[in-house]
């Protein structure tokens, strides 16, 4: 390939890369059409105002030397010259007062572009499946994606207000400088191209910089995260991790500053010398309208508006160039974005069902094998079982069995490999996986600690529920939290957790206790409770599984859980040993059988008598 060739396609992808603002403009105008078209309105009216205060210029200064050659002849001001003062008063009326409202229109559009940025990130993160949370790659895409998605698209406007308005007047500084002499416009152009150039090229490569830190971006700030976060609070403090993550911040912040700084210097040594080229040139023009003006070809007047054109002209120029720069390097960021909303989502494909579910449902499990992405070892190898309808089973097993794999499966936050998971005879893949959640009340290991009201807590399990109080004091009583809760003065609008002012902190069990009524708030005919009283004390334990039967009212249970006195009282318990379903059975038969089971159940029940001999 030819120099010329790749200098043309160079030349072609940066046209392009830098005038690709439809997906842009297209967010801007979904969210500040009216503050959109007010702004256009007031870039076109700042445009227009210069050149006519250059005309006015112009004539101002040719009135006043016709004024002063008359001198004499009246006292009285010459009409001429109070309707040019007048004019430009108004004029500069104008663009004080076209600017005060411009910021107000620009301030309040970019506040909410940024809010609708906001949105759709939000949006996508929660529709892409949850395998992408498994993947490096995916988090420096969404880190990507939010560093630039909330000012790239204003800072995309801005450049364009630039471009629109310096244009508007650099077309008008155009026509005056061809009325006087083309080659002094033919200099105003060649003086910044070199600027341009070296803004161009410099942006892509810092482009492409940023990309390839990333990671080491986000390094930085997992530790910021950590030492000022709650969750890592307390373990910062007892091992004395503080000042051994503030050296790691500070080192890879160093090491990033090291890397932009070198660049940043190698642009300003181009960038000056392009300046110097740009000065050369606009000093001859200088010199040929000051010579032009001692030879007689223009008037005083035209003289000093020839003279300010070319000097205003430069800077209309400069900003237009600048917006194209801008434009160019923000649309490069902007790609950042782009490949996070581009991330491709798993098609809901629904078969049909019947519009009215069964108030409880059998689930079937079948030759069901899974690896998480990222790895090669299945966590699941075939599992097969079976949840009859309206029953409780149980699923135990060590810690990365795979127990709460299944669950996640049975919510379609992952699909299987191999084999299928029915739902009442049908494969859950033809359900959309909206509809089949809704049919699911589940409370996960790792459950949330929503720092809102206990109100908000409860009634995020079914949104779509009405939060009125005796379905949430009901949810909560079957959950042993009601009391907890209406000790507080605002009951259950007081917020919790302290996070915000006047919140009430619960303890583990407590918070623990509060997501259990989330899932009874939630009206489905599957509850599936993944370690549901993990930080429980017995007595709590005891309380809720005493009742457990009829809390549940005939729905259809899936209960995972290392303690065996929550397990034994399960219709049917599965035992999980390396991805597999190696016995199943009431307590009492596998007991009897004396197999994996019986081993745990042994082995818990010998500590407790040890200790109670202890």
């Amino acid at each position: 390939m030819s120099i010329v060739t790749k200098a043309v396609k160079k030349v072609r992808t940066v046209v392009q890369t830098t005038f690709r603002v439809k997906r842009a403009l297209g967010f801007v105008w979904e969210s500040s059409r009216g503050w959109t078209v007010a702004h256009v309105c007031l870039l076109a009216i700042q445009g227009v105002l210069p050149i006519v205060s250059l005309v006015l210029l112009r004539m101002l200064v040719d009135t006043v030397v016709e004024t002063v050659a008359t001198a004499g002849q009246s006292d009285a001001m010459p009409t001429g010259l109070f309707t040019v003062l007048i004019a430009v008063g108004v004029v500069t009326l104008l663009t004080g007062l076209t600017r005060i409202v411009g910021t107000v229109v620009s301030k309040e559009q970019a506040r909410r572009v940024a809010d609708h940025m906001h949105d759709v990130i939000q949006a996508k993160a929660i529709a892409v499946e949850l395998e992408y949370y498994e993947n490096a790659a995916y988090h420096d895409s969404l880190h990507r994606a939010q560093e630039e998605a909330m000012f790239r698209p204003g800072v995309i406007v801005s450049a364009l207000s630039s471009i629109l308005q310096n244009g508007i007047s650099l077309v008008g500084v155009a026509w005056l400088l061809l009325t006087f002499q083309w080659p002094v416009l033919v200099i105003l152009v060649v003086a910044l191209i070199p600027s341009l150039i070296v803004r161009l090229v410099f942006s892509e490569r810092e482009f492409l910089r940023e990309r390839s830190y990333t990671e080491k971006e986000r390094s930085a700030w997992y530790f910021n995260w950590m030492l000022v976060g709650k969750e890592s609070a307390k373990e910062i403090r007892v091992f004395g991790l503080g000042q051994t993550f503030i050296r790691r911040f500070r080192d890879i912040r160093a090491e990033l500053r090291k890397i932009r700084l070198a660049l940043d210097v190698k642009g300003a040594w181009y960038s000056a010398f392009a300046h110097i080229s740009s000065t050369v040139l606009v000093f001859g023009a200088y010199f040929w309208v000051a010579f032009s003006a001692i030879a007689g070809r223009v008037t005083v007047g035209g003289f000093v508006m020839f003279y300010q054109a070319f000097q205003r002209g430069q800077g209309f120029l400069q900003g237009a160039l600048d917006g194209i720069a801008r434009l160019y390097e923000n649309n490069l960021f902007l790609t950042n974005l782009y490949e996070f909303l581009d991330i491709p989502e798993r098609p809901a494909v629904v078969y049909g069902l019947p519009e009215k579910p069964r108030p409880c449902a059998l689930i079937e499990y079948e030759n069901v094998w899974f690896t998480y992405p990222g790895t090669s070892t299945p966590i699941l190898k075939g599992v097969d079982f079976t949840i009859e309808s309206g029953k409780i089973a149980a699923l135990v097993g060590l810690n990365g069995a795979g127990k709460t794999t299944v669950v996640k499966l049975l919510c379609r936050l992952y699909e299987p490999d191999q084999g299928r998971i029915l739902l009442d005879g049908v494969d859950i893949r033809a359900i959309a996986p909206a509809d089949l959640r809704r049919r699911i009340g589940v409370i996960f290991q790792d459950y949330v600690q929503y720092h809102l009201t206990a109100r908000d807590n409860i009634w995020f399990g079914d949104v779509e529920q009405s939060p009125d109080t005796d379905s949430i004091v009901s949810a909560a009583e079957r959950a042993g939290i009601d009391q907890k809760i209406r000790t507080f003065s605002g009951e259950y609008d007081t917020v919790l957790g302290r996070l915000f002012a006047n919140g009430h902190e619960l303890s583990t069990g407590q918070w623990q206790k509060l997501a259990l009524a989330r899932a009874f708030f939630r009206d489905t005919g599957i509850v599936v409770l993944d370690e549901p009283t993990s930080a429980m004390d017995p007595k709590s334990e005891f309380e809720l599984f005493d009742g457990f039967r009829r809390i549940l009212n005939d729905r259809t249970a899936l209960l995972i859980s290392h303690r065996m006195s929550t397990v034994r009282m399960a219709d049917t318990i599965h035992a999980m040993v390396d991805g597999q379903i190696v016995e199943s059975g009431t307590h009492d038969e596998l007991m009897r059988a004396n197999g994996v089971y019986a081993h745990l159940f042994e082995m818990q029940a010998r500590n407790y008598r040890e200790d109670r001999v202890v």
